[in-house]
């Protein structure tokens, strides 16, 4: 009995024990795969706005399609081989900062979302540059390896014209004046002034003439044929003022502002096209000047803080009180240099912040459009000069001439 009910209890342990090896099968391991995220379908690009071309570091685009993520991280969008910035994202579209690094005719965008095992269909598209090296592009290269721009001008035409330096370890010498033809095509305008440094700021001015400052106050005229090292036109009092920048009101006036030794004696100079002088008092120290819309806006420093300041221009080439117009204490210690007005009224700023240009709108919102571009820039852009198309011209202090492809125009310019 005792046998009988033992072989029993093995019989039953085998089973249970069978039972168990069935039972302790290991469980499958979860799936990576979360169909939560983008169904796993693979993305789809449909269009792309701005349809032909866009500006590398500059512009915006936004792609529309389908299975792309709402949560924008989960969105990758290359450029060639550059991962985008993405700013927004919905299931059909998405907003994409354009690279500065793919400038080029055939840029490759395509999507990745995760989730999705495939990349999205690839289309190509073209993206420019918003700002180039024009002294690299013109025929000769505008400078040679110590030569130096110093300022910049343009004539109705399209032609430019840059003062040239050279650059030693024992100093600065002048080589003159060269002109640019819109084909490229690099001349001289005005051969070297005997014992001057640098010849700038340059103006052009009523019948083709050219103007310009040497020794910091005295005030050269170019014929429109030049040939020649000009000739003086006037030189401004007190022997203490150095002029930085200059600009022509409707009626001819030349309009001319810098620096005084002592700042509480410095003044703004209205010269009249008889060489008549008129001077209206500005405690501030002035880096550049533009006539706008009636007003003579000025960069300049007062009471120890830097803005764009304007004043009304009245009747008889009177000035009207300056009142400040933009604050630039929001950028810092940012120094504002040359400045210029689109058609729109956008202003243009050069400085010596990493970002190098900023855009005043009329809102008096302002941006740093060109950030991307900053080695380009050097230390400091310094003076500005529109073409006669949307191209915007620009010297830096490190003696670059620059090409920035604005797509605006130029506000009245009343020296042409």
């Amino acid at each position: 009995m005792i046998m009988k009910h033992h072989t029993r209890l093995l019989f039953l342990t085998a089973i249970v024990f069978s039972l168990g090896l069935i039972g302790c099968k290991d469980d499958p391991a979860p799936s990576i795969y979360n169909s939560s995220v983008g169904n796993g379908s693979t993305p789809v690009i449909n269009s792309i706005n701005p349809t032909d071309s866009a500006q590398g570091g500059v512009d915006t685009l936004i792609i529309t399609g389908s299975n792309f993520s709402t949560v924008t991280a989960e969105n990758l969008v290359y450029v060639n081989t550059t991962n985008a910035t993405i700013y927004q994202s919905s299931g059909t579209q998405l907003s994409v900062k354009v690279p500065r690094a793919e400038v080029g005719d055939s840029a490759l965008i395509r999507i990745a979302v995760q989730g999705a095992q495939k990349f999205s269909n690839g289309i190509y598209y073209k993206i420019l540059p918003a700002i180039v090296d024009y002294g690299e592009e013109t025929t000769p290269k505008l400078l040679g390896a110590i030569e130096f721009a110093k300022a910049v001008t343009t004539d109705i035409l399209g032609n430019v014209y840059v003062s040239i330096t050279l650059t030693t370890t024992t100093g600065s010498t002048d080589l003159g004046v060269k002109k640019i033809t819109p084909d490229g095509v690099v001349t001289t305008f005005a051969p070297k002034a005997t014992g001057v440094s640098e010849v700038l700021p340059l103006k052009m001015g009523p019948n083709g003439s050219l103007y310009t400052v040497r020794s910091s106050r005295r005030i050269f005229r170019y014929n429109s044929a030049g040939s020649d090292a000009g000739t003086a036109w006037i030189t401004l009092t007190p022997a203490s003022v150095s002029i930085a920048d200059m600009d022509f009101s409707e009626n001819k006036t030349l309009w001319a502002a810098g620096s005084n030794t002592t700042i509480a004696n410095a003044t703004v100079y209205a010269i009249l096209p008889t060489a008549t002088v008129k001077t209206f008092p500005f405690p501030a120290r002035v880096n550049s000047v533009r006539v706008y819309n009636n007003y003579l806006y000025m960069s300049a420093q007062k009471d120890s803080a830097w803005g764009i300041w304007r004043a009304p221009l009245l009747p008889n080439d009177s000035l009207g009180t300056p009142e400040l117009y933009f604050d630039f204490t929001v950028y810092g210690s940012a120094i504002p240099q040359g400045i210029t007005f689109s058609s729109t009224g956008d202003l243009y700023v050069a400085t010596d912040a990493p970002q190098g240009i900023i855009v005043i709108f009329p809102s008096k919102n302002s941006i740093a459009r060109y950030v991307d571009y900053s080695s380009l820039f050097g230390t400091t852009v310094k003076y500005f000069a529109w073409g006669n198309g949307t191209e915007l011209y620009a010297v830096t202090s490190a003696g670059k001439l620059l090409k920035i492809y604005v797509r605006a125009h130029s506000a009245p310019y009343y020296g042409q």
